[in-house]
């Protein structure tokens, strides 16, 4: 029974470490610089989904419910992703970075977000239009994610 215990304590101290060190602010400029990697890496992902589910939305491979789930998703993940790295003070040198990419990562919230609302008033024919502007986002955080990995930002 104690050995239980004693594992039961074991693993909650590491998830809740694991979640600590998930939500935690970065400590020094490699630690920044990393977080603002994932966080490009995961706002271009976002974004290269919704593309892919407005396409197939337009060409009938999926459902609308399917496609508007998937719009709303992508728009709450942008929306966390980009509010969480936000809040993160960055070091001097990365103030810039931070600048960057929190604006780009808004510019794709509020596409997402037209993204949204255009399938809840089911104007399924503007879709196409209103994503228009995720290609360039999630080309810009490629752009951006490079910099960062060779240490250009």
């Amino acid at each position: 029974m104690r050995r239980r215990v004693i594992a039961l304590v074991a693993v909650l101290l590491v998830v809740a470490s694991a979640v600590w060190y998930g939500h935690a602010p970065p400590r020094s400029a490699q630690a920044y610089q990393s977080r603002a990697e994932e966080t490009a890496e995961a706002l271009r992902s976002q974004a290269r989904a919704a593309e892919l589910w407005v396409r197939a939305a337009a060409a009938g491979t999926v459902t609308r419910q399917a496609a508007t789930v998937a719009i709303e998703d992508a728009e709450s993940d942008a929306r966390a992703t980009a509010s969480r790295f936000d809040r993160w003070d960055p070091p001097p040198e990365l103030a810039s970075t931070r600048t960057e990419l929190t604006s780009t990562g808004a510019e794709l919230v509020e596409t997402l977000t037209r993204l949204r609302v255009a399938t809840h008033e089911r104007r399924w024919e503007d879709l196409p239009e209103v994503a228009g502007g995720l290609g360039p986002l999630a080309d810009r955080l490629t752009g951006d994610l490079t910099a960062l990995r060779r240490g250009l930002r």
